[in-house]
């Protein structure tokens, strides 16, 4: 299997958020509603902190869809850690170009705008959240999801790519209950066992190879109380999504997450197929 160029990365993503604006009834308002005019200045100094931290030429002067095309191996059935670290040089990139429009992770749909975002948040993510929780967020981005996990009493954000961290420090305005944990692709170190009452991840397991899915719900199962929830989007190759997206989306199936679950004593509550055209949200609880 041939790997998609750069034009053929920006082209998916386009799509997606063409069938987001779609399905708003707005092609045009795709962005957070506030603030608009002060984000230019914004990333700006977003930009300026992280070429601190990584300013190879790489980092600075080539498109997103070019970092994360180029890391593909031809042949390469679904991506790996390492094609996932290229997205911290991704957000160099998206800081300096200093956007006016939106935060960095709405370029791939508002959660506010899209009638599937928006389901996704009122029936696997609101329910569980409350003022007396802690809760852990796998794959914090650039915050779209984070910002509804901060009323909680303490939000683990967890991480494959650190730069990330300092995106949502200063987006929040450095929150004090938010704790920062770096994974090396499916560890979640120094967070205590039975400790996290909801685990939520958008946007990353359906980036996962299986091995690494296995490992990550072991994790997962450990930290988290009896009784405790887990909300995951995960690719389903059963669509015809996951089957043209490869190998940015991997191989994975309700079945497998149902028997993965399993073995690592939570029980699935619910299988939602119909909510997101190109992936599906499973929901478990911890035995």
């Amino acid at each position: 299997m041939v790997s998609p160029g750069p034009a053929g990365a920006l082209i998916l993503r386009r799509s997606i958020l063409r069938r987001c604006a779609a399905a708003s009834g707005d092609p045009v308002e795709l962005a957070c509603d506030a603030g608009r005019r002060d984000r230019r200045v914004w990333h700006q100094r977003q930009a300026f902190a992280l070429a601190a931290v990584d300013d190879s030429p790489e980092a600075v002067g080539r498109q997103p869809s070019d970092l994360v095309a180029d890391s593909l191996l031809e042949g390469q059935i679904m991506p790996s850690l390492e094609w996932n670290r290229r997205f911290g040089m991704d957000l160099v990139r998206f800081s300096r170009e200093g956007s006016t429009d939106h935060f960095y992770g709405d370029q791939w749909g508002s959660i506010k705008d899209c009638d599937g975002l928006i389901a996704v948040r009122k029936r696997f993510l609101d329910p569980f959240l409350s003022p007396d929780r802690v809760c852990m967020e796998i794959g914090s981005g650039g915050g779209r999801w984070t910002q509804y996990l901060l009323p909680c009493k303490e939000l683990i954000c967890v991480e494959l790519n650190p730069k990330m961290f300092d995106y949502i420090r200063n987006r929040f305005d450095y929150p004090k209950n938010v704790v920062y944990i770096a994974t090396s692709g499916h560890d979640l170190p120094s967070v205590l066992p039975a400790h996290v009452d909801f685990v939520f991840s958008f946007g990353t397991f359906v980036h996962l190879e299986m091995a690494i899915i296995a490992r990550y719900v072991e994790s997962i199962s450990l930290v988290m109380k009896p009784g405790a929830d887990v909300a995951l989007q995960i690719s389903n190759k059963y669509k015809e999504h996951a089957l043209t997206a490869k190998p940015y989306f991997s191989d994975n199936s309700p079945e497998f997450m149902v028997d993965i679950f399993a073995r690592h004593g939570l029980q699935v509550v619910e299988i939602d197929n119909d909510v997101l055209f190109h992936s599906t949200m499973i929901h478990g609880r911890k035995l």
